[in-house]
């Protein structure tokens, strides 16, 4: 319950974890069963944003970091399904 308490009542949930039957998951309309930091990699990689490492401080544009040694492999293999357990 601590992890859904401040969502207030969002349009979409997205959970991304290695565990696949984590409580989260259950209420999420996509869920990712995956490394959370591979994923974000990859979809910076997606979106173009130019990777960072995360020990840098947070720059003033407003550009995400992430670690520029994750490896991208886990979210190509990752396993994702909707909230009614269908595969997305």
């Amino acid at each position: 319950m601590q992890h859904t308490a401040g969502l207030g009542n969002p349009d979409h949930i997205i959970s991304v974890n290695t565990d696949p039957h984590c409580p989260m998951m259950q209420l999420a309309d996509l869920a990712i069963v995956a490394d959370a930091n591979a994923v974000l990699a990859e979809l910076l990689a997606q979106l173009g944003v130019p990777s960072v490492a995360t020990s840098s401080p947070p720059t003033t544009s407003g550009t995400a970091t992430s670690d520029a040694a994750t490896s991208t492999a886990a979210t190509t293999d990752a396993a994702t399904t909707d909230r009614d357990g269908r595969d997305a």
